[in-house]
């Protein structure tokens, strides 16, 4: 016969210590049986170093190289560092919803847009600023191959294609 556990078997007063502890016990069992979000399988295959060609942009083709990081706050974040601009990349969960910041210090620019995704799977992402027409960002994390698409009022803009760079042994 099993005796059930509690903290009064153990010798332990019911407190609003040890309940709460117990709570995040039972929390953390739960949590680990469970299997990703969308959002956060979407953000894990973001991580790593990226390499390759920014084959299309206003300017002509440039080297776009980029490197993904997981943040404190939970964000994946990234910066490339073009020889016109900056450009930060910064993907969130926000209310269980995938958000993403970008900003392009080209021209002198300082103000990130947000934007949300309008459709989202573990290796794709649409996203979209609260103006439909004006901005979409298409990304497309894969094993490999990391696939950005950004377009200006309908119209192709810029057009990324990396590929993941494989640490040394």
């Amino acid at each position: 016969m099993m005796v059930p556990v509690t903290p009064r078997a153990c010798g332990l007063k019911l407190s609003g210590t040890v309940i709460l502890a117990v709570v995040l016990c039972i929390n953390m069992v739960v949590s680990v049986g469970k299997e990703p979000t969308l959002e956060a399988a979407f953000l894990h295959r973001l991580i790593g170093s990226w390499q390759g060609p920014a084959e299309q942009t206003p300017i002509g083709p440039v080297p776009y190289d980029i490197e993904f990081s997981r943040m404190d706050d939970g964000a994946v974040y990234g910066v490339a560092e073009l020889d016109v601009a900056l450009h930060h990349w910064r993907f969130l969960i926000v209310d269980g919803h995938l958000r993403f910041r970008f900003l392009s210090t080209f021209r002198g620019n300082k103000r990130p847009m947000w934007l949300y995704a309008e459709s989202l799977t573990a290796t794709a992402a649409r996203f979209q600023g609260r103006d439909r027409d004006h901005l979409v960002v298409g990304v497309e994390p894969r094993e490999q191959e990391l696939k950005l698409d950004i377009f200006l009022h309908g119209k192709p803009h810029v057009s990324i294609r990396l590929k993941r760079v494989l640490e040394s042994p």
